[in-house]
């Protein structure tokens, strides 16, 4: 008979686990020291991109930098489709794949670029359904064709990160994601001599292709020993990781949704200069956030890797990042208004109080991302649509209900509103579940009598 901890008992324990010899522990483990990877990783792309958005604050006017934003978000959600959950399924199902991982991970990369160069076709041609306000992307066929090589490059990029989490090398995204930033510094300043409003794409979209091909060349096969990049297509490879992909693919989409979405609709409904504003400002949540994400794929490599430890290895990243989360959520508060100046007064006075809102979102983000991780792992992808498609829903309807009432503080009131609904999916997906096994326990035992 399990015994009852007295409240004494309990509380020593949570002292333990938040002392420092314990939280020695957890950064040291291998769960922690890839989220770190990924988190720092994040980290020198937000900070390199601060960079580049001062650059470009300084460079462009206020309604390029507005369009540029939205543009880039436009790449991100292009990659979000092209994905098809593959990189998930690489995850879950390349620590298992020995002999046939290299075939596995070429053929994941050829559906990925075609769905890449697909979606961003697409979204060229219903460019005046969706958003006719991104019309300079169109303006030019040099423009036209750099989008979409840039929706392509952001697919394999996305990708290429899911395969070195899935070998246990965070290294190299933190490498590449590092040189990717550098090079997008240096681009931006010179294309602003050359292609004016559009050179803050060109500047991505160049940055992220070659750093795709080098990794490709490279770092990839430094990770997967014997890997060879090359035009392959294994349909008996894919195929058995399609059905666990595609319920992460909308999953995923469904988190994407509203980082991508809520910029185009700030373009939309309040203009290119209060989008550049809000672009800036959800960057700087992004960072902070942006350990919440790698902590669920670290959570989600390290169950994949051993599924028999996935209760205690949740445990740890939810008491490890509850650390992180509450630190990075007073840090974010504190320090908004300095942190927004450094672009300029205006994005100080315009996106403030939004940096403080999103940093309100961070400590429920990351216990959602932390239920997600471990979701992957026991192959429940449905419980991941219900939860994202709450959290996504919520978001996009109250952020549009708010914007012309709020503004931008309005986009920032539909993200937590967003992370509330989620959590109460969660609550409830979990308590569905629950009831249902105790139902069929007691049939079974009835059954069985």
């Amino acid at each position: 008979m399990e015994t009852v901890k007295s409240p004494r008992s309990l509380a020593r324990g949570v002292a333990g686990a938040w002392s420092i010899p314990a939280l020695r522990q957890y950064a040291l483990s291998p769960l922690f020291r890839n989220a770190g990877y990924l988190w720092v990783s994040t980290i020198v792309l937000s900070a390199f991109g601060f960079a580049f958005w001062t650059a470009a604050a300084w460079l462009y006017p206020a309604d390029a930098v507005g369009y540029g934003a939205a543009a880039i978000s436009a790449t991100a959600l292009i990659s979000g489709f092209a994905n098809l959950g593959l990189g998930f399924g690489l995850i879950r199902f390349l620590p298992e794949r020995q002999e046939s991982g290299v075939r596995l991970i070429n053929s994941v990369f050829l559906v990925t670029g075609a769905a890449g160069l697909a979606a961003a076709v697409i979204f060229l041609l219903g460019l005046d359904l969706w958003s006719p306000s991104l019309g300079v992307v169109r303006s030019h066929p040099i423009f036209a064709v750099t989008f979409v090589i840039a929706g392509i490059a952001c697919s394999l990029s996305a990708v290429l990160d899911q395969v070195f989490v899935a070998t246990r090398t965070a290294h190299f995204v933190l490498i590449k994601n590092g040189a990717l930033s550098l090079g997008r510094i240096v681009l931006v300043a010179v294309f602003a001599l050359f292609f004016a409003s559009f050179g803050i794409v060109a500047a991505h979209g160049l940055a992220v292709t070659a750093l795709v091909a080098l990794t490709l060349f490279f770092a990839l096969p430094a990770a997967r020993r014997g890997y060879r990049p090359a035009l392959q297509w294994e349909p008996s490879e894919v195929r058995p990781i399609f059905s666990f992909s595609m319920g992460n693919y909308v999953g995923a989409l469904l988190f994407l949704a509203p980082g991508s979405i809520l910029t185009i609709m700030v373009l939309n409904t309040l203009g290119p200069e209060e989008a550049a504003y809000f672009y800036v400002a959800w960057a700087i949540g992004l960072v902070a956030s942006g350990f919440s994400s790698a902590l669920s794929s670290s959570l989600f490599a390290e169950g994949s890797h051993g599924p028999d430890e996935l209760g205690r290895t949740a445990r740890r990243a939810s008491i490890g990042g509850s650390f992180v989360a509450l630190a990075m959520t007073f840090a974010l508060f504190v320090l908004a208004e300095p942190i927004m100046r450094a672009f300029g007064p205006e994005y100080a006075s315009n996106g403030s109080n939004l940096v403080r809102i999103l940093a309100l979102s961070i400590p429920p983000y990351l216990f959602l991302n932390i239920y997600v991780g471990v979701q992957r792992v026991r192959k429940r992808t449905g419980s991941i649509v219900v939860v994202a498609g709450a959290m996504a829903a919520t978001s996009l309807l109250v952020s549009y209900l708010l914007s012309r009432p709020m503004g931008l503080e309005g986009f920032g009131v539909g993200w937590l509103a967003g992370q509330g609904a989620a959590l109460v999916a969660v609550t409830l997906v979990t308590g569905l579940r629950y009831s249902q096994e105790r139902g069929l326990r007691a049939l079974w035992s009835v059954a069985t009598r």
